[in-house]
């Protein structure tokens, strides 16, 4: 490499500080003398703080970048495409290595855009032309890495070329048949008329001309409308005689400007289509487009809301299906309107899974809850389906914390009957509950609704009682009362122990709460009484009265276990254990599949606590639990 210049070392210093420390932007007094670079425009200040600095990508920058690489990589950048990107690539995997880039970088868009500035250079040269190499590539998944995203930068570089309309044509035309790169191509069409609007007026006419896809035309046209060519619009209009599916696609994606334009395609919307399901597919995509456009009138929202739910009213299932799956994804900030579509489409349907996902995009928990009423209403009982309801509610959860817990406690002002539905929604969550305040409840009623919907709850008391235990410092005295009379009684029918110590471990040193527990603590030495009394009277001790009946049990179910084995061993079919025949466990501690190496066994645990009384009398508890 020759001496470098003044400059070409402030360049070299410059670069040294943007890559270790992964920025773009540097503040002014971290640099000195930068008159020179100011000069030659390689930096300049930045838009909103003035004591910033910026480096400006200009032709001139990307030459002195490519000099700061070669003498990093310590050798010339190649004469070939392929070989060039490698380089770069090879730059950009030394920097990460060296830790003076982040996994992500801010300068992989700079060197992308120096790629692009090294196909320029490119089609300057007689070394190799771009658009012939881009044309000889292989499929993706048989390229070297490098050239993995060969497209991106190539359309990219395009709308800077010095190639032909017709050559554009031809570039477009055999990308299009290479399904994989088409996202490139597309990206190229919609952005090239805010680029070049007289180029993609051009390129317009001669496809328009030729035997090229419709949808290469529809893609520059949304582009051309979008960069204020608004003939676009009349283009996309007389598509329509053509291809109506294709005219739908292109009036469905533009960004309307004005209130005349989206006048005039909504007339043209009618009659929907019931029953192909591309047009119909079409017509409910740009009616979804209409109602997001900020310039819509009143008028037009509202009966594109009625056209959507004639849709769902009149349409095939697969049509109503596509639709309303479009609908849950594409219609934001209109929850309203949606949640009433959803009736309509429970009703046509009754495709209740739709549920699951149909409020990942609502802000608004109200919507979600009031279905949750509304279908509980039909199933008032501990058997309520809130599962198909528990994304959605980890959902709103997340979103709107403090207005989701107002929803579930406003249930225990309602019917009892709200408050089981409550504790359903509680447990939902994915990891323990939903940590609710019953002290915001207002009334006393509310407070003992909670308790009793509480204690009733067959499974988990054990996460629940967390939750109560803040109600004993209630304002009201009968809901410390209800609550200890509630508390006393699990401890002694169903839980003993258990949640004792629970309860226990919340406990203060203060007089207050030392009195709380008394009763409690009574109802479980009551237990322990009566277990003592019943453990006594060998008459009802079913290991001195059935010891002969157990060891006969047991005796034929070993014996079983082994004609099972047995039949295993010898392959028997028909046996879910013969899939297992490999299996070989090692000192009960590890496990091993035919010639593969011993794992050790992971520890797999699940356990949930569950009412005492529902094995005691199960009849009675299912009839006790079932009453509301």
């Amino acid at each position: 490499m020759k001496d470098l210049t003044p400059l070409n070392k402030d360049l070299v210093k410059l670069f040294d500080f943007l890559f270790k420390n992964n920025v773009r932007y540097f503040n002014k007094s971290e640099f000195k003398n930068l008159d020179e670079l100011f000069l030659d425009e390689v930096i300049r200040e930045n838009k909103d703080n003035s004591e910033l600095l910026d480096i400006n990508t200009n032709p001139l920058f990307f030459d002195s970048l490519l000099m700061y690489i070669e003498l990093e990589m310590k050798k010339g950048i190649p004469k070939n495409i392929s070989d060039s990107f490698r380089f770069i690539d090879d730059f950009d995997e030394r920097k990460r290595e060296n830790n003076e880039a982040n996994v992500i970088n801010a300068f992989d868009d700079i060197l992308n855009t120096l790629k692009v500035h090294l196909l320029q250079q490119f089609e300057k040269s007689v070394d190799e032309n771009p658009k012939e190499f881009l044309l000889s590539l292989d499929n993706r998944e048989l390229r070297q890495k490098h050239l993995y995203k060969f497209e991106r930068i190539f359309f990219e570089f395009l709308p800077y070329s010095n190639y032909s309309i017709e050559e554009i044509v031809d570039i477009c035309i055999e990308v299009w048949n290479k399904e994989e790169a088409r996202t490139s191509l597309i990206g190229f069409l919609r952005d090239l008329g805010t680029i070049n609007i007289e180029k993609a007026k051009e390129l317009y006419t001669i496809l328009n001309k030729g035997d090229s896809p419709l949808r290469i035309i529809s893609y520059l046209l949304i582009g051309n409308y979008n960069a204020g060519d608004f003939q676009a619009l009349d283009f996309a209009l007389n598509l329509r005689s053509i291809d109506l599916t294709e005219s739908l696609f292109v009036l469905a994606r533009i960004n309307y400007m004005s209130e005349d334009d989206i006048s005039e395609v909504f007339n043209v919307i009618e009659p929907l289509n019931f029953t192909c399901k591309d047009i119909a597919d079409e017509q409910a995509y740009l009616l979804l487009h209409l109602i997001k456009n900020t310039k819509t009138p009143n008028e037009i929202l509202q009966k594109c809301y009625t056209l959507l739910a004639n849709f769902i009213t009149n349409g095939t299932l697969e049509i109503v299906d596509s639709i309303f799956h479009t609908i849950t994804y594409q219609l934001d900030n209109y929850e309203s309107e949606k949640y009433n579509l959803l009736h309509k489409y429970l009703s046509k349907t009754q495709n209740f899974n739709i549920i699951k996902t149909f409020f990942f995009n609502f802000k608004d928990p109200q919507y979600l809850f009031d279905l949750i009423k509304y279908s509980f209403s039909a199933i008032p009982t501990f058997r309520f389906p809130v599962e198909i309801f528990r994304d959605g509610i980890s959902h709103a959860w997340r979103e709107s914390k403090e207005k989701t817990e107002s929803l579930i406690l406003d249930l225990f002002n309602q019917h009892p009957a709200f408050s089981i539905l409550a504790v359903k929604i509680i447990l939902s969550a994915s990891y323990g509950s939903y940590e609710i305040d019953l002290l915001k409840l207002d009334k006393k009623e509310s407070q003992i609704n909670a308790i009793r919907s509480f204690c009733r709850s067959p499974i988990n008391f054990d996460k629940l009682v967390l939750l109560l235990l803040p109600l004993r410092n209630s304002r009201f005295k009968d809901v410390v009362l209800f609550l200890q009379e509630s508390l006393s009684s699990l401890v002694f029918h169903s839980y003993h122990e258990t949640i004792y110590e629970s309860i226990l471990n919340v406990m203060s040193e203060s007089i207050t709460d030392k009195e709380f527990i008394k009763p409690i603590k009574e109802a479980l030495d009551n237990y322990n009484k009566l277990r003592q009394l019943k453990e006594s009277i060998k008459d009802i001790d079913p290991i001195e009265n059935e010891s002969d009946l157990m060891q006969l049990y047991y005796r034929l179910e070993r014996e079983e276990q082994a004609k099972m084995m047995s039949k295993i061993n010898k392959g028997g079919e028909g046996s879910l254990m013969h899939l297992f025949k490999n299996t070989i466990i090692v000192r009960g501690n590890s496990w091993k599949i035919g010639d593969r190496e011993v794992s050790p066994l992971g520890k797999i645990e699940s356990k949930m606590l569950v009412d005492g009384s529902s094995y005691l009398n199960p009849d009675l508890y299912e009839s006790n639990l079932e009453y509301i």
